[in-house]
């Protein structure tokens, strides 16, 4: 398996075949904005590749200043692969790449699920994330209106006031102010 970034085309291609599929409506950046950070190399996004065939990908969003934390934005394994260590491998080439800054997730808040079946599915999704080295914190965000909890990488609980103003200076790097103030709350 190899790791390497991501071109327009497997960008394009990716966003129309998995993530349209993977993640709801709502979570989703538009492909534009996508393409255009990939254009400008402003965020890193990688694929992991089994015999040249894309069989992973990982999203990131990093700030402007290249020393804060770095968002998992999106992240996928195809169906196929799941439970066979991909994700894994790819997640352990992020952090260790990244464990300098740190690495942050949104993750679907449990206590926001629909049904049990959507619960059994958020709490699936924790444990792969703490079971290879994320923790939990306490901090809460409302984007859109989609209800998440941070987690963080290192797996080391940092003090939640940081991991909140770390939040904060990714959403002030990601969106025009207004758009920040009214659809990115950090709790």
């Amino acid at each position: 398996m190899t790791i390497k970034k991501l071109n327009i085309l497997e960008l394009i291609k990716i966003y129309y075949f998995s993530m349209r599929r993977e993640f709801p409506g709502a979570e989703l950046a538009p492909l534009i904005i996508l393409v255009w950070n990939l254009l400008r190399d402003k965020h890193p996004y990688y694929g992991l590749y089994e015999e040249n065939t894309l069989i992973a990908y990982a999203l990131l969003f990093q700030q402007e200043n290249k020393n804060g934390s770095i968002l998992l934005q999106y992240f996928a394994v195809w169906p196929d692969k799941r439970g066979k260590g991909v994700g894994t491998k790819m997640l352990t080439f992020l952090c260790e790449r990244y464990a300098g800054n740190g690495i942050l997730i949104e993750v679907e808040n449990p206590k926001y699920a629909p049904d049990e079946q959507h619960l059994a599915m958020m709490q699936r999704r924790i444990r792969f994330y703490q079971d290879n080295g994320f923790s939990g914190t306490d901090v809460e965000v409302s984007l859109f209106g989609t209800e998440y909890q941070i987690m963080i990488y290192p797996g080391k609980r940092s003090d939640d006031t940081v991991v909140r103003r770390e939040m904060d200076a990714v959403y002030t790097s990601m969106f025009p102010p207004k758009i920040k103030e009214k659809y990115a709350i950090v709790r």
